[in-house]
């Protein structure tokens, strides 16, 4: 079951010295995921991240960097998503 849970805090968690696509592959092959490119053109396209894709994440706004986040943080590898806040 904790394989399966993501988490995501309140401070976005990215290396912003790389870009979105950069931070994504890390992410991927350190989680040792199959068809890692895939994984990540899919989430880039998900959250609207596919122009920004190769350009360094320390460009990018504060929405963008969130939503960055929220697909490291969670579905890169998840299929669940909690984020730690209460609504």
């Amino acid at each position: 079951m904790r394989a399966a849970i993501g988490l995501t805090g309140q401070f976005t968690a990215v290396d912003e010295l790389i870009t979105a696509e950069e931070n994504l592959l890390l992410m991927a092959r350190l989680r040792h995921l199959r068809r890692p490119r895939e994984r990540a053109a899919e989430l880039l396209r998900r959250f609207d991240l596919v122009d920004a894709a190769r350009k360094p994440v320390s460009t990018f706004s504060g929405g963008m960097r969130r939503r960055l986040d929220l697909a490291l943080g969670g579905y890169l590898w998840s299929r669940h998503l909690y984020d730690h806040r209460i609504a």
